[in-house]
């Protein structure tokens, strides 16, 4: 036979510390988040275009190659900006070796890919190419898609071993960090 009585109740909660980081990591991190922004638009707007691209009209067609001629090149200029400071920095050189050569080969593939995008999409952005944007379109967005998600796939372990938390993108503020923290 139990019995139970009643007794002190303990508090069940925890307190979570809000990440600190230092300023080289900060800088690392925020490079990192940048670069994951302006690859956000690129993902859209290929994604877009593969779902538009049977469909749509010729000027929606050269809207959308425009479009992404200029995603990609942004994506691209500030890729070449921030490649040094997610490889070439002090706090960088001390992830795995393992991880920072995945991550430079992501690199490579990813400026690779959105060089192809820009200047694919810029020779298809003229009237008299919409049948070759509905041919090669999808194939040239889905490359960028996968460049991305492989950069992405690297970005995460590399990040991790250098004690750097990044949040899902559009996740919101973590309640426990404070409003510093960047998503």
């Amino acid at each position: 036979m139990l019995a139970l009585g009643p007794g002190r109740l303990q508090a069940q909660g925890g307190f979570i510390r809000p990440e600190v980081l230092d300023s080289s990591n900060a800088a690392l991190r925020d490079n990192y988040v940048s670069v994951r922004d302006t690859l956000r638009v690129v993902s859209g707007k290929s994604a877009i275009l593969q779902r538009d691209i049977r469909i749509s009209s010729g000027a929606v067609l050269l809207s959308r190659a425009r479009g992404l001629d200029a995603a990609c090149a942004a994506s691209l200029r500030h890729l070449d900006r921030s490649r040094a400071a997610l490889l070439d920095t002090e706090i960088a050189r001390r992830a795995p070796a393992p991880r920072r050569t995945a991550l430079d080969r992501a690199l490579i593939e990813l400026r690779a890919a959105l060089t192809t995008c820009s200047t694919e999409f810029k020779a298809m952005s003229g009237p008299a190419k919409t049948e070759e944007m509905r041919a090669r379109g999808v194939s040239i967005a889905a490359k960028n898609q996968l460049a991305i998600r492989n950069f992405e796939n690297a970005a995460d372990p590399y990040l991790v071993s250098l004690g750097i938390k990044v949040r899902p993108h559009g996740a919101g503020a973590n309640p426990y960090a404070g409003t510093s923290h960047i998503n």
